[in-house]
């Protein structure tokens, strides 16, 4: 039995190759919606929320990355999908990473974005937990979306770091703590070697959330990997290099070649 029934959404017909779309802490599926119209040329696309993001359900407790990739896999169980392409992004790339090392079989091709294997702060991770499960989002909220994107991008396009304030206040307080306790407790670079799919590893250039380097650590474990510097670019480079990032998705999840 799952953990969490996930709220998710399906563009394209299931007959068609699955790519799964999986976000950040804070945000929802929206992240992704500049992407969409080049995927769904040639795929399908199953979006879904973390626990207590968008219309998922809270978090009961504390929870694990395995236990995030689980409710993925029986998602796509119940769906009826075996083979898939999953993208992430920041803690939706970590589930990807674990997705892929646990059930190599079933991942044909892997894309993660702004992501770590470790972060090597649990203690920036648990003080976060802490300040929202005492103060609730408002209290980090301003210093969280700070990091999503370059001072540049933020000081020409309000609007957009307004919605992205929108979305983070969304959250279940509760459940971004139980998440930050994981990515806290994160450590998924023995796991790596596993991963048999090619892998795209996109970094933002201006990350300070992730920093690049963290890429080239994932690449050097990964097989089949390539890594993506994007300039212009922090924490949500999806959002902040829209067309950089579908180009670069259209080309790793859609080779030549027959769908395998």
């Amino acid at each position: 039995m799952p953990r969490l029934d996930l709220h998710h959404r399906i563009e394209g017909s299931l007959d068609r190759p699955v790519v799964v779309m999986s976000n950040s802490l804070a945000t929802t599926t929206r992240i992704w919606d500049a992407q969409m119209p080049a995927l769904l040329r040639d795929h399908a696309v199953i979006r879904y929320d973390h626990p207590g993001h968008g219309s998922s359900p809270r978090t009961g407790g504390r929870c694990t990355a395995a236990d995030l990739a689980h409710d993925v896999i029986a998602l796509l169980d119940r769906l009826g999908v075996r083979r898939f392409s999953f993208c992430g992004l920041s803690l939706g790339g970590m589930v990807g990473l674990q997705v892929a090392s646990g059930f190599p079989e079933r991942v044909r091709r892997l894309a993660v974005c702004s992501t770590s294997a470790r972060l090597d702060a649990a203690g920036f991770w648990n003080e976060r937990a802490a300040v929202v499960e005492r103060d609730g989002l408002d209290a980090i909220a301003d210093a969280a979306i700070g990091r999503w994107f370059t001072p540049a991008f933020a000081r020409s396009h309000t609007d957009v770091v307004s919605w992205a304030g929108s979305m983070f206040r969304s959250t279940d307080p509760s459940s971004y703590a139980r998440l930050a306790e994981l990515l806290a407790d994160l450590d998924l670079t023995g796991a790596l070697g596993e991963i048999r799919a090619p892998t795209l590893i996109i970094a933002g250039l201006d990350d300070v959330a992730i920093p690049p380097a963290h890429a080239d650590v994932i690449a050097a474990a990964i097989p089949r990997s390539t890594v993506m510097l994007v300039r212009g670019a922090a924490h949500l480079v999806s959002v902040e290099q829209p067309g950089v990032v579908a180009d670069a998705l259209v080309r790793h999840l859609a080779p030549a070649g027959a769908w395998t």
